[in-house]
């Protein structure tokens, strides 16, 4: 007798083999007929299960090979964090935020899975650029759960995300998994940034997480890389310090 596994369970359970590492960048996933009957669903839902990791970027699909984990996955690597504002004063920088979206939506399967919320729960998604003496320093686009954040408002976001978190809120931000992608801009991301030709620039995508662990928000932030600088110390035995 089949378990009564819906395709959304499924998936999520393929995506926690990806993000625990059991499955790599670029590994191939069993077939069809393995995953139906490790599972114990049918055929068809475990199609419908990769179809919605496929749309979220989870996997990609090559015709006559197989089906494969994408090589862009969130790294585990512990970074010294400031905020863009406090990064902007170390350097004497005078710092400034345009918000150019912000709203509520129902957060799918792969955002859900980086806030470690529900598929369909509210999330904030917002868009800012954040500009260091009128240059724009880099173009976000971030998602912040609702039920830990209600009272977000655009006010919040055109400031300090930190300084509401931490001040207003009285959260204490842990730190966050970082993981660096060089990428070749888009049309709107060149317009944000105000570069006039495709340049390789970063896309740096974080997971932000609160003392006790709790997940509070998923970035995705695009920064020229000579308008913007990284500085870590990573220690031999991989603890922070």
């Amino acid at each position: 007798m089949q378990k009564e596994y819906s395709y959304s369970k499924v998936a999520k359970a393929i995506f926690n083999d990806f993000i625990s590492g059991k499955l790599k960048a670029g590994d191939t996933i069993p077939t069809e007929f393995h995953l139906a009957e490790f599972y114990e669903v049918s055929r068809s839902t475990i199609r419908k299960s990769i179809q919605e990791l496929i749309k979220n970027n989870i996997l990609y699909s090559v015709q006559g090979s197989g089906t494969y984990i994408t090589k862009d996955q969130i790294a585990n690597q512990y970074y010294t964090l400031d905020s863009f504002g406090e990064y902007a004063k170390k350097i004497g920088g005078n710092p400034s935020t345009k918000v150019l979206h912000f709203e509520i939506i129902k957060a799918d399967l792969y955002i859900s899975q980086l806030l470690e919320i529900d598929i369909n729960q509210d999330a904030f998604y917002t868009k800012r650029v954040r500009y260091l003496n009128d240059i724009p320093s880099e173009y976000e686009i971030s998602y912040m759960p609702l039920a830990l954040f209600p009272d977000l408002s655009y006010e919040a976001m055109a400031h300090s995300k930190y300084h509401y978190i931490e001040n207003t809120k009285g959260y204490t931000i842990k730190g966050t998994h970082i993981n660096v992608i060089p990428i070749i801009a888009d049309k709107e991301t060149m317009e944000f940034l105000q570069i006039s030709k495709k340049i390789p620039i970063l896309c740096v995508k974080s997971v932000g997480f609160l003392e006790d662990k709790t997940v509070f928000e998923y970035t995705e932030s695009y920064r020229v890389p000579d308008r913007h600088a990284f500085r870590c110390t990573v220690s031999r035995d991989n603890k922070i310090i």
